[in-house]
């Protein structure tokens, strides 16, 4: 180790002057010593520390004061350093001759939680690359703990290696707090974004796997300016069959899917036969078996997995597909039985400018060669990055719901009570909207005597607040009309 002392010695005196502060993840410990001094890393650790045996500490991505990284890592926005391959005052490339293993080291991460309305979302952060990207994992798997011992962790370190990874669990699910009733997509939507807020992410790339992949594309379509791109794994449009959507099941075929695991749900039996459907190249494997048990049952409880079930069985997303409008990947494997590559097909031809990828396998699950995924998500959020359109927002259009309400008979009631009682009526009416609008995170857009016009960014919300005003205002006498239509806004 004596000789790498002296090399980084001397690339110190050179660097020195250079770096304020910088650190990285990985160690070049374990590689040979022609490779621990190609390693930048290693004159920088040495500069500062003057180790015989250092620990790295400067990313083959941005070089940044550590006073100026947040709790998670998060550089700030605006300083060009801040950009791909700075490094020391220099533009460098990426370093292809290194693997992931030797580029970063990554450990499962701390976990911490974020509120969406009153429930608690665990959320971690893995990684310290220049762009964001948020995995919105499908079913009732969780993303900490049990994965992090098997093949899922082989997918977070491959995009940990090129970016900031941010992982969280799904309301009802892992780590997160368990839910009354069955929220509606536009809810579950609402945690990415208080996950990306928690973890102080601008924007970041969505990618969703399952009914994840509906969640994301919403968030997209209702907030492009958080939404630098869009990747899509092996995502249905629909749980239920329709004409234009023929690959799912009949809502009768779901209701007999349903009571057939009944008293079975979460079984060792149960969970094999999930991984038969989910990963069949991997169901034989006597050592996969009881890691993908262990997963499956930490992450919840049979009454949760029949709440996600039938939560995704409300799911259809077909009408948001034309109002995506950010860079958008579609992936899926050619002999995926549980989501056919041609609904992938029909999904990517209905998002304007979505680019589709076929992968080879009959596996559906991510966790399963999860190379193949890493191989085509990296060149295509890098190369957002790399051409400066990370930050580009196409449109300023998103997509809403417009709700309108006004009273009924209201020509009729002001001949009979009168103007001073009915403008007293009518500030109670218009009160009590307002305050129907801030509790379902509605918009006000204009007035019209009694009427109201009113925007929220999915119908579940629309409705209800809709119900909320209509029971409200019987206590004052009065009864109103209500109409929602989804509408692109700007």
């Amino acid at each position: 180790m004596a000789g790498h002392a002296a090399y980084g010695q001397q690339a110190g005196s050179r660097l020195g002057e250079q770096l304020l502060a910088c650190r990285r993840p990985a160690s070049p410990a374990n590689l040979t010593p022609p490779a621990a001094r190609r390693h930048p890393a290693y004159a920088c650790s040495v500069a500062m520390g003057s180790r015989s045996d250092p620990e790295p500490a400067l990313s083959l991505f941005p070089a940044e004061q550590s006073s100026r990284r947040d709790v998670h890592g998060r550089l700030g926005f605006g300083d060009p350093r801040h950009e791909p391959h700075y490094i020391a005052g220099q533009r460098l490339g990426l370093v292809p001759w290194l693997a992931v293993e030797q580029t970063t080291r990554v450990e499962p991460p701390e976990i911490r939680y974020a509120r969406s309305g009153d429930v608690h979302i665990a959320y971690g952060v893995v990684g310290d690359g220049p762009i964001d990207v948020v995995f919105v994992s499908g079913w009732v798997l969780s993303n900490f703990g049990v994965p992090w011992e098997g093949s899922a962790a082989d997918f977070y370190r491959g995009v940990s290696s090129f970016a900031r990874l941010i992982l969280f669990d799904k309301r009802g699910i892992g780590m997160s707090d368990r839910t009354h009733g069955i929220p509606d997509l536009e809810t579950r939507m609402d945690d990415i974004r208080a996950v990306m807020d928690a973890a102080g992410s601008r924007r970041a790339a969505i990618m969703g796997f399952p009914e994840g992949g509906p969640m994301s594309m919403l968030f997209a379509a209702t907030y492009p300016e958080r939404t630098a791109a869009l990747v899509l794994y092996s995502t249905p449009v629909s749980w239920l069959r329709t004409d234009d959507y023929p690959w799912a099941p009949t809502r009768e075929e779901m209701r007999a899917f349903l009571g057939s695991e009944e008293g079975v749900r979460g079984t060792d039996e149960w969970c094999d036969g999930r991984l038969r459907r989910l990963a069949p190249t991997t169901a034989g494997d006597p050592a996969i078996r009881p890691w993908w048990r262990r997963w499956v049952q930490s992450s919840a409880s049979p009454g949760a997995i029949k709440a996600m079930s039938l939560m995704n069985s409300e799911i259809d997303v077909s009408g948001t597909l034309s109002s995506i409008r950010v860079p958008t990947l579609a992936l899926n494997r050619t002999d995926d039985e549980d989501v056919p590559i041609d609904s992938m097909r029909y999904l990517t031809g209905r998002v304007p400018g979505a680019r589709f990828a076929e992968l080879p396998g009959a596996d559906h699950g991510w966790w399963v060669d999860s190379g193949q995924i890493v191989a085509e998500l990296k060149p295509f959020l890098l190369g957002l990055w790399k051409r400066g359109e990370w930050d580009m927002v196409e449109t300023d259009r998103v997509l809403a719901t417009v709700l309108f309400t006004d009273i009924a008979n209201s020509t009729a009631m002001l001949a009979e009570v009168g103007d001073r009682k009915w403008r007293g009526l009518v500030e109670q009416h218009h009160a009590l909207v307002r305050q129907q609008l801030v509790r379902y995170s509605g918009r006000e857009i204009d007035t019209a005597g009694d009427g109201f016009f009113a925007s929220f960014d999915g119908p579940a919300r629309a409705i209800r607040c809709a119900r909320a005003i209509s029971d409200g205002v019987r206590e004052l006498g009065l009864h109103v009309r209500a109409g929602c239509t989804p509408a692109s806004a700007r």
